[in-house]
């Protein structure tokens, strides 16, 4: 091999110091780099996240009133669509009517009675009047009690006929008079 020069020898020597240099600063800054690639990948995503959770944030208050008309009308279906006393009873009456035609009984009468308000619910009542073999008015009592909107039965009064052979017949004729009770909700109190 042959020397180098004094020229050659520092270039040589810069050269090096240079490389080096260039491979520390490389094997620093690269970790670093990469790093900071990961940290702003990272960022990024959250940033994506952090806007779709405000977008699903901000339609909480739409989703809630949904979630209460929802609960609302699927609760409203339990008591009678009117709710001022006339229209009120009027929906009880149409109700008994067709109950009692489609069993078999047969309506005497019917009487509407003062309804009452209590807080946000107002009970309507209707002395309803009928008459039916047993068979029948099991079936109508059954009935009405298990429509929606619900109605109960309050004050009922069975009678058998007076003579003692209809009295002991299968398909002997009963009176009945009761008070059908429904409740509507105060549209004010809502």
């Amino acid at each position: 091999m042959r020397e180098l020069t004094p020229k050659q020898s520092r270039f040589l020597a810069i050269a090096l110091l240079a490389f080096l240099l260039g491979l520390a600063v490389l094997a620093i800054a690269a970790p670093v780099l990469l790093l900071h690639q990961h940290y702003d990948v990272a960022l990024e995503g959250l940033g994506d996240r952090l806007t779709r959770y405000g977008r699903i944030v901000a339609m909480r208050p739409e989703i809630e009133s949904q979630l209460k008309i929802a609960q609302d009308k699927r609760a409203s279906r339990f008591y009678l669509k009117n709710s001022g006393p006339s229209l009120a009873a009027a929906e009880i009456q149409d109700i008994a009517k067709i109950v009692i035609e489609q069993h078999g009984g047969k309506l005497t009468s019917m009487q509407v009675l003062p309804h009452k308000d209590e807080n946000a619910y107002r009970q309507v009542t209707v002395n309803v009047q009928l008459s039916g073999n047993f068979q029948a008015l099991h079936e109508v009592i059954y009935a009405l009690e298990n429509t929606q909107p619900y109605l109960f039965i309050d004050n009922a009064s069975i009678r058998s006929p007076l003579s003692a052979t209809a009295r002991n017949a299968a398909d002997a004729e009963l009176y009945v008079q009761l008070d059908l009770v429904g409740f509507a909700i105060l549209k004010g109190e809502q």
